[in-house]
């Protein structure tokens, strides 16, 4: 196992007149000019932490990918790619891929769907078929959080191919309702897939998160055929009135929401988003992503360079108007970077903590200060907005959860700006 053993340079106290200095960077990195991303395999080490450390460790000796294992028999079928976009949003690259929906109800052309899920008009008018958001995760391995590493083991050697299954809203965190949730799950996948194989199973909480009375909120779907694998996957987020949830691969992913920043009292959103670009790009950002090149095996340094400079380029911004008590507003300002980018998942959390403990600071707007973990969402769970915020709702159509209702406390109506 690798450990961090490069030191952390810090940046002094916060004062308004520190400059921020831009130097240019060194040939190595060449981040003004990117090179075009690798793609995305993941390599996966140990992290700090036994119960994160046990996981990964087994998951980087898991040669065989979910997917992949023994399936049952299944139908063919001409169905388009796997869902393996990154968190961004961005399409699948495919020439006019039919819609999910169209191919499990038989579509317009009998060949592109499955002779068993042929005239199933009905049964799946009530999940939705639209572009959806992507949730926001808080590290590469959440989705396993508080879950007993030996079940994870024992969840990668079920047969046949398997995804992850999230459920929405507030009811997962409630450990006696488990049971009904799985049941949930399972007649959803059922009436999708009309596969009489399919099977679910729900999350065994570690000895920590027991202790801790935190509850794991991931089930596995397992014993599904690789046709229906990518079909609930590419879908990704099944929602319907009666109940609502996303689908996920089993391996560990980077996620795209590094931190949220506060305190800059501005609605503009391109002053902030500069002060962020200079502060990744100064001499000590490139420093230190400089060591976790060298840090890498020889064979990697230059694919980990590209990637490193390319996630750098990819950085967004998503603001929060946020009112509190008192009419006051607070703008939050959401940081964002294409973690697909990166295929070591052991360096995103390293650069998140370094680009988190950076002091970012405009002449004009002062001193912002970071959060990593600023928000929970009870409806889709991600880590970047409130509930009352949460993109889902927002979809035309939407029949899942919805926005708990804004309570009389003056905090008044929030909108989302992304630049």
């Amino acid at each position: 196992m690798q450990q961090e053993n490069q030191p952390m340079e810090v940046d002094p106290p916060c004062t308004i007149e520190q400059p921020i200095t831009q130097l240019p960077l060194p040939p190595t990195l060449e981040i003004g000019s990117p090179s075009p991303p690798p793609t995305p395999t993941r390599v996966i080490h140990s992290l700090d932490g036994d119960n994160q450390a046990r996981l990964l460790t087994f998951l980087s000796t898991a040669h065989v990918a979910p997917q992949d294992t023994p399936a049952p028999n299944e139908p063919s079928a001409n169905v388009p790619p796997p869902g393996n976009a990154p968190p961004t949003g961005e399409p699948i690259p495919a020439a006019n891929p039919p819609s999910v929906l169209n191919i499990l109800t038989g579509g317009t052309d009998p060949d592109d769907a499955p002779t068993s899920l042929s005239n199933r008009h009905d049964p799946l008018e009530k999940y939705m078929d639209a572009d959806m958001p992507w949730a926001q995760i808080h590290h590469p391995t959440s989705l396993y959080d508080d879950i007993d590493v030996d079940s994870v083991v024992k969840w990668w050697n079920l047969p046949g191919s398997k995804l992850l299954a999230i459920p929405f809203d507030g009811e997962v965190k409630n450990p006696t309702l488990h049971e009904d949730i799985k049941g949930c799950i399972l007649a959803a996948v059922a009436e999708i897939t009309l596969l009489t194989t399919a099977s679910v199973t729900a999350p065994q909480p570690s000895k920590e998160a027991i202790n801790a009375g935190r509850t794991p909120t991931s089930f596995i779907i397992y014993n599904i055929s690789k046709t229906h694998y990518h079909i609930l996957l590419q879908h990704r987020v099944w929602a319907s009135a009666n109940f609502t949830f996303r689908v996920a691969p089993l391996e560990p992913t980077c996620p795209d929401f590094l931190f949220t920043i506060k305190g800059f009292a501005t609605l503009e959103n391109s002053m902030v988003k500069e002060t962020i670009r200079k502060t990744w790009n100064d001499k000590l950002t490139t420093e230190f992503i400089q060591g976790l090149v060298r840090d890498a095996p020889a064979a990697s340094r230059e694919d980990l360079q590209n990637a490193l400079s390319n996630f750098i380029n990819s950085m967004w911004i998503i603001r929060l108007d946020i009112k509190t008590k008192g009419n006051h507003l607070n703008p939050s300002f959401n940081v964002y970077a294409k973690g697909a980018l990166l295929e070591d998942v052991n360096i995103w959390p390293k650069l998140r903590r370094y680009l988190a403990t950076r002091k970012y600071i405009n002449e004009e707007l002062g001193c912002g200060h970071t959060d990593t973990t600023p928000f929970h969402c009870s409806i889709c769970h991600s880590k970047d907005h409130p509930r009352g915020m949460c993109p889902f709702p927002a979809v035309r159509g939407w029949r899942g959860p919805r926005w708990i209702p804004a309570s009389r406390n003056g905090r008044g109506r929030r909108t989302m700006h992304a630049f």
